[in-house]
């Protein structure tokens, strides 16, 4: 007797079929695992790569600051005494005269 021994002539091709059919799930859960890996590691290395340029931003508008504040220094420093009250901004009175002419409309 040959390979065939009690079967019928339709069920290798069904074994075949099946065989193949659980190889082709399993290719996509494979291929679906490798994408959410990838993604995770993509999300990961850009949240790392936000937060060295946000060290570096920081470290920066640091630096801009300090220039700032040296050059201003350096400024009330040529003018005198005098020269310093007028590099200080106000922050007593911050109203337009637009805003303050208009008058006040109470609904009932």
């Amino acid at each position: 007797m040959g390979s065939n021994a009690g079967a019928g002539s339709g069920e290798f091709h069904m074994y075949r079929q099946a065989r193949r059919r659980e190889q082709m799930r399993l290719e996509r859960i494979d291929e679906l695992d490798k994408q959410q890996r990838e993604q995770q590691e993509k999300q990961a290395r850009r949240e790392e790569l936000e937060a060295v340029e946000l060290s570096k931003t920081a470290k920066r508008r640091a630096k801009r600051q300090r220039k700032k504040e040296k050059a201003s220094a350096s400024k009330r420093s040529k003018t005198g005494a005098a020269g310093s009250q007028d590099d200080e901004p106000e922050e007593e009175h911050h109203s337009s005269p637009a805003t303050d002419a208009m008058p006040e409309v109470v609904l009932d």
